[in-house]
């Protein structure tokens, strides 16, 4: 799951924005199931426009909360 999590964050620092859920799984070409585990499970910020039941209406907002413990 941390392969989904990277892909993700690093296109959000690419996009520099938002990006709506259909056109980031089409940009990084992985089935939708991944996508949206990577991002619950990666803690990124999403927001839902209008009805529930369409995922065109889900927005990313940022890249995941990173851990800044030492190693």
């Amino acid at each position: 799951m941390e392969k989904w999590q990277s892909a993700i964050a690093n296109h959000l620092i690419n996009v520099k924005d938002e990006i709506s859920l259909v056109k980031l799984q089409r940009v990084l070409q992985m089935p939708m199931v991944e996508v949206w585990l990577g991002l619950l499970l990666g803690g990124f910020t999403l927001e839902q426009r209008g009805d529930f039941y369409h995922n065109q209406n889900v927005w990313v907002k940022s890249s995941p909360i990173t851990n800044t413990y030492p190693i």
